[in-house]
């Protein structure tokens, strides 16, 4: 095996690794996968910020644990092109019970967004 150096004799960056061509047992996969399974997951993780992570943040969470809505919750519609997970309290608390899965009109009117976006723009004026 050729090990990349740098003139000066330093390995270079991005050069081959230890591991590089080397084969692991089907034993030593197992082993490992089950020692990292729940590590660094959710409140364990290092960079966990809880209720002061984003806005995105919080929504791919929830996207994550409930899944993608397929129903209108409150329309019924079950052929729109997209369904959100709305927030119920606008605290956006890390708590999944406080939203609920609409269908893209019904979020627009549930946020009351086009009141708002007239609210700023005559603001602006």
């Amino acid at each position: 095996m050729t090990v990349n150096r740098k003139s000066d004799g330093k390995f270079a960056r991005g050069g081959a690794g230890y591991w590089l061509g080397k084969k692991l047992s089907n034993e030593t996969k197992t082993k490992l996968s089950k020692s990292h399974t729940g590590v660094n997951t959710n409140e364990s993780h290092p960079t966990w910020k809880g209720d002061k992570a984003s806005y995105a943040t919080k929504h791919q969470w929830v996207a994550r644990k409930l899944g993608k809505p397929r129903l209108c919750s409150h329309c019924g519609t079950l052929d729109a092109k997209r369904y959100e997970w709305a927030n119920i309290s606008k605290e956006y608390k890390r708590n999944l019970d406080d939203y609920i899965r609409l269908c893209k009109s019904c979020h627009m009117k549930y946020d009351n967004v086009a009141s708002r976006a007239w609210e700023t723009k005559r603001l602006a004026i």
